[in-house]
C-alpha cells in the first residue's frame, strides 16, 4: 500500500459541532511547538486561564482546560467530586443527561436519576421534590443545553433550588459557552465543563473547567483517594495556585491545542463576549425562521431551544444518511444526525462560533432548500431567503 500525505476535503461545517475555525486559529496551530515546561507555555496557560474566566463569567482561580474531549471534562468533574455511596441525583432528558449518570454510577455514587422525556426541558418542580425525598442528596447534575435534543434548560433555577438544599452541581455548558449567556458565579453554578469546538471555535483537544471554592472544598477532603491518576485535581489545584510551579499536569501538555484556545478565546475577548452572544442570537433566529419556511418542522418550540442549534424532524421521501450526502456531495454543506433514540429520525443544523455569520446562514437555507427540492418535498426558497435576510438586516449580523 502507498501512503501519501492527508488533505481533508473542504466542508462547511453547520452541524452540532465542529464549528470552522478562523484562520487566525488554523494559523496558531502552525506556530512552532515548545516544551510544556517552557516560560512561555506557561504563560500561554496562564492567558487561557484567564480568558476562559472571561467567557465563563467566574472569578474562580480553578479555570482551566482539560486535556481530551468535553466527556474527560466531565469526567474530571465528576472522579473529583463524586465519592464511593455518595447520594447523586442527575437530571436526565437526552444523550448528555444519561452520560453523566452512567459516570457517577462507574465512581461508585448512589445515582438517582430523573428521566424526563427527549424534548422536555429540566422541571425545577421535580427536581426540588426528589431533593425534598433525599435531604442527603450531596451533588445534583444537569445539563444546560442538551445537544441530542436541542433543548435549552433554566439552570439557573435549578441552581437556586440546589443550593436552598445545600447540595452542589454539576453542570454540562458544553452547547452553550460562548454562544449563549453563562453566569457561573452570578448563577451560583459549582462545577462546570465544556469543550472547545462548538461555540469557542476551537478544535477538540482541550476541555475547559471551572470549579469553586464549594467545589474543591469537597474535592480536597475527601476520604476516598479519587479513583484517576490524569484527572486528580490535588496536584493541578497545587500546580495552578503555585506561582512558582514550572508546570501545570503531572503529564506532557498539547500545547498547540493551547495555542488554538487561546486565540479562539483572544478574538471572542475582542468582539467581546456579550457582541459574541448577540451574533449568535441573530444568526439562530435567522437560521430557524429560514428552515420552518422552508418546510421543516423543529423537534421543540422555540421558548426552550438551544438558539444556535436547530433539531428539525427528517423531511418526506428521503433519509437521514440520503439527505446528508446529497448536501456534502453537492454543497460541501455537512449538517448533523440525531443521536441515540433520534438518530435516523432528526437532523441537526447548528450555527456556532465563526460558523455564527451571515453568509453561512444564507448559503445553508439555500442548499437545504434544493436539497428539499430534490427529494421530492416542497421548498420555497426564495421566500425563505428573504425572510433570513429580515432576521439578519433587522439584527445587523456579521456578514
Amino acid at each position: 500500500m502507498k501512503f501519501t500525505s492527508y488533505h481533508p476535503p473542504l466542508r462547511f461545517l453547520m452541524g452540532a459541532g465542529p464549528a470552522t475555525l478562523h484562520p487566525r486559529v488554523s494559523s496558531a496551530l502552525s506556530r512552532p511547538i515548545i516544551s510544556h515546561l517552557d516560560q512561555g507555555f506557561l504563560h500561554v496557560f496562564r492567558e487561557v486561564q484567564e480568558l476562559l474566566r472571561y467567557v465563563m463569567r467566574t472569578k474562580s482561580m480553578i479555570t482551566f482546560p482539560v486535556q481530551g474531549p468535553g466527556s474527560a471534562a466531565m469526567e474530571l468533574c465528576v472522579s473529583n467530586l463524586v465519592e464511593p455511596g455518595d447520594k447523586v441525583i442527575v437530571l436526565n432528558n437526552g444523550v448528555y443527561g444519561q452520560r453523566l449518570f452512567e459516570m457517577a454510577t462507574v465512581y461508585g455514587a448512589n445515582a438517582i436519576r430523573i428521566d424526563h422525556a427527549w424534548g422536555e426541558v429540566l422541571s425545577p418542580e421535580r427536581l426540588e421534590e426528589a431533593l425534598k425525598a433525599h435531604k442527603d442528596t450531596k451533588i445534583v447534575c444537569f445539563v444546560h443545553g442538551e445537544s441530542s435534543t436541542g433543548v435549552l434548560s433554566d439552570i439557573q433555577t435549578l441552581s437556586k433550588i440546589c443550593q436552598k438544599y445545600n447540595a452542589l452541581t454539576i453542570v454540562d455548558i458544553a452547547a452553550t459557552l460562548g454562544g449563549h449567556p453563562v453566569e457561573v458565579d452570578a448563577w451560583g453554578l459549582d462545577a462546570v465543563y465544556s469543550n472547545p469546538q462548538k461555540c469557542l471555535s476551537a478544535p477538540p483537544g482541550l476541555s475547559p473547567v471551572s470549579l469553586n471554592d464549594r467545589a474543591m472544598n469537597k474535592a480536597l477532603n475527601r476520604k476516598h483517594p479519587v479513583r484517576s491518576w490524569c484527572f486528580d485535581l490535588k496536584p493541578i489545584y497545587e500546580n495552578i495556585t503555585d506561582k512558582h510551579a514550572h508546570r501545570f499536569f503531572p503529564h506532557t501538555s498539547p500545547t498547540h491545542c493551547f495555542y488554538a484556545l487561546h486565540e479562539a478565546l483572544l478574538m471572542i475577548h475582542e468582539e467581546g463576549i456579550e457582541n459574541v452572544w448577540k451574533r449568535h442570537h441573530i444568526n439562530a433566529s435567522a437560521l430557524s425562521g429560514g428552515l420552518r419556511a422552508l418546510g421543516l418542522k423543529h423537534t421543540t418550540p422555540d421558548e426552550i431551544r438551544i438558539p444556535q442549534l436547530n433539531v428539525v424532524w427528517t423531511p418526506d421521501n428521503t433519509t437521514v444518511q440520503e439527505f446528508r450526502d446529497y448536501l456534502i456531495r453537492n454543497y460541501y454543506l455537512e449538517i448533523s444526525d440525531g443521536m441515540a433514540d433520534w438518530s435516523g429520525k432528526t437532523l441537526r443544523v447548528g450555527t456556532m462560533g465563526q460558523t455564527s455569520m451571515a453568509a453561512n446562514v444564507l448559503y445553508c437555507v439555500s442548499a437545504i432548500g434544493q436539497a428539499l427540492q430534490h427529494f421530492g418535498n416542497h421548498a420555497n426558497i426564495t421566500e425563505a431567503l428573504d425572510l433570513v435576510r429580515s432576521h439578519l438586516s433587522n439584527g445587523k449580523s456579521k456578514p
